[in-house]
């Protein structure tokens, strides 16, 4: 029987390892890029039983992720759960690209977990996201390690770039806790923020932080009122509005 046959039928998982343990990455690298789908699946299956990936197979499983059929973007977004070093960017963003699929996200998150450190660290290098969309999958991925995200948002919250230190602050702000109150004088400069968007985010964790948290909050609360009175876009006066409500 031939590696052809053998990989253009239904195969159980014994099958496919022994398969996995006989070929060589490259062969297994050619069933899965072929164009029968049950034949890149299977493929992709036996790469799978190999193990941790090189990094080039890791090269290959970002651009799998992107197949026309999901379970060939299943089993390539599973192997990215052990994501070669070298190409720990492109095999994460491509994790968050899938979690905004329902039929892939579970798979994906699953892999970003996995990932652990690698991923956190890699997503908060890539928050100067320009697209709303893509800008909202990044937060919801680091909103998954919790508190554990605290420590590398914090310093991003001042970032000279105003996408990254928005989305720092709005990620500080989802996730609470020590995380939040920890960055209080990086949000209290917020209130000035050149930018509407990264004022409204500093504004937006007033209602958390003050008075408890914040050096002078008499202070805070003028400029709150100010702003809510006075500033010229309407996403700063929402903000400064229902962080005036929260302190009461």
């Amino acid at each position: 029987m031939s590696h052809d046959t053998d990989f253009g039928g239904s195969l159980s998982d014994a099958e496919i390892k022994k398969l996995a343990a006989k070929l060589d990455e490259a062969t297994l690298l050619h069933f899965g890029n072929d164009g029968r789908a049950i034949a890149r699946r299977n493929g992709w299956r036996a790469l799978l039983a190999k193990g941790k990936p090189t990094a080039y197979v890791t090269s290959r499983a970002v651009v799998a992720t992107r197949d026309s059929d999901t379970q060939v973007q299943k089993h390539a977004a599973t192997l990215l759960s052990a994501a070669h070093a070298d190409h720990m960017t492109g095999a994460v963003m491509a994790l968050v690209e899938l979690t905004a699929d329902n039929a892939l996200a579970d798979v994906a998150n699953a892999s970003i977990d996995k990932l652990g450190k690698a991923a956190l660290s890699t997503l908060l290098t890539q928050l100067d996201a320009r697209d709303g969309d893509k800008a909202d999958r990044i937060i919801d991925a680091v909103l998954r390690f919790g508190q554990t995200a605290g420590t590398g948002l914090k310093p991003l919250a001042s970032d000279p770039n105003a996408v990254v230190r928005t989305l720092a602050r709005i990620a500080l702000y989802e996730i609470g806790g020590k995380a939040l109150t920890g960055s209080a004088a990086a949000m209290v400069d917020g209130l000035k923020d050149p930018w509407d968007q990264g004022r409204a985010a500093a504004v937006r964790t007033m209602g958390v932080l003050c008075p408890k948290h914040v050096k002078d909050p008499d202070s805070v609360v003028d400029i709150l009122s100010f702003l809510y009175e006075e500033d010229p876009h309407s996403v700063v006066r929402k903000a400064a509005e229902d962080a005036l409500k929260a302190i009461g």
